[in-house]
């Protein structure tokens, strides 16, 4: 029905607003997703690339404890924000 049309053009809107980085964390697989890289990425001011210079950046929190994590020299948690290393 209708219904299923509008709840997959909501998946793949909500999937391409999403910045690259953070899409492997937020978006479980899905069939409606399977062909979604195929879709050009939106140039959007929100989507800010590694060497782009940003006062704010969006993320998703890796892990609870950063303390728990090989290398890590402080607790915390770890966000991967688009940047080469997590912060």
């Amino acid at each position: 029905g209708g219904g299923d049309v509008c709840a997959l053009m909501a998946r793949l809107l909500q999937y391409a607003e999403t910045p690259q980085y953070m899409r492997k964390a937020l978006f479980p697989r899905h069939r409606d997703l399977r062909l979604a890289g195929l879709l050009a990425p939106l140039d959007a001011p929100h989507h800010v690339k590694k060497g782009e210079w940003s006062r704010f950046r969006e993320g998703v929190v890796l892990t609870k404890n950063a303390g728990s994590v090989k290398g890590a020299k402080s607790r915390g948690a770890l966000v991967n924000c688009g940047l080469v290393r997590e912060v």
